[in-house]
């Protein structure tokens, strides 16, 4: 089980507590007394969420001096679906994508592709577990909200999931920077997995092999490579605009 959550920062705030989202405390900034404040404690008082407000030590010693704007909220461990559950979700759906990160590191770069695939309304997010970042307060931070609305599912291994993925109908896409097709050539099937692979190493060899194809995205030969986050946005929103109506 994970640590519990902090959830700093009010846009973040505000959504978790519109969105019914278990907070088991907020702590606020003693100094602030404006109206955004004002709305996030009465919504802690109509929710039945207790808030406390405390000194600038106390938030400083809380966030390790991260941006935190006065306001602090204490959150269960995220829950996590599993994979079988994820797919339940989408069972009936045409056009499902489903993003899926092997070994994402970086907790910046998986809350930019949280908040992404929020504001793209794919139906789902995997993240393998092993050497990839869970869901933390960074991660939290960095969607902006975007994990309120973006189902996640947690798996022990990429190709379990590769393989339950094509049992449940889909066609799973890798990246590479070799890739088969530029990736506004292939059109994307209804059922889609694009599996992300790593910051620094990309997709290893065994999860190449099983992936149906690969894309890639053209890079100028002055540079080596995009960052994750900004290569899953364009992807995604290739799918956007396949799917846009």
């Amino acid at each position: 089980m994970e640590k519990e959550n902090l959830i700093y920062g009010i846009n973040a705030v505000l959504e978790h507590i519109k969105n019914n989202k278990n907070l088991n405390k907020v702590y606020i900034l003693r100094e602030r007394k404006d109206q955004r404040i004002r709305e996030i404690i009465k919504l802690c008082k109509s929710n039945g969420i207790p808030y406390q407000f405390v000194d600038k030590k106390k938030l400083f010693s809380l966030t390790e001096g991260k941006v935190h704007q006065g306001v602090i909220g204490i959150m269960t461990p995220f829950s996590y679906l599993s994979l079988k559950e994820l797919l339940k979700k989408s069972e009936n759906k045409k056009n499902v994508f489903i993003l899926v990160l092997d070994k994402i590191e970086d907790p910046g770069n998986l809350g930019a592709l949280i908040r992404t695939a929020a504001c793209a309304g794919i139906s789902g997010i995997v993240i393998e577990r092993y050497k990839s970042s869970p869901v933390t307060s960074t991660v939290i931070k960095v969607s902006e909200g975007g994990i309120n609305y973006v189902p996640i599912a947690r798996t022990g291994s990429i190709m379990n999931t590769i393989k339950l993925l094509k049992e449940y109908g889909y066609t799973v896409i890798g990246t590479k920077a070799d890739g088969d097709k530029i990736y506004f050539e292939q059109v994307y099937p209804e059922k889609t997995a694009l599996i992300l692979g790593n910051e620094g190493k990309g997709l290893g060899p065994k999860t190449l092999e099983r992936c149906d194809y690969t894309i890639r995205i053209p890079i100028s030969s002055a540079m080596e490579s995009l960052n994750v986050s900004s290569s899953g946005a364009i992807l995604i929103y290739e799918w956007v605009r396949q799917n846009y109506r």
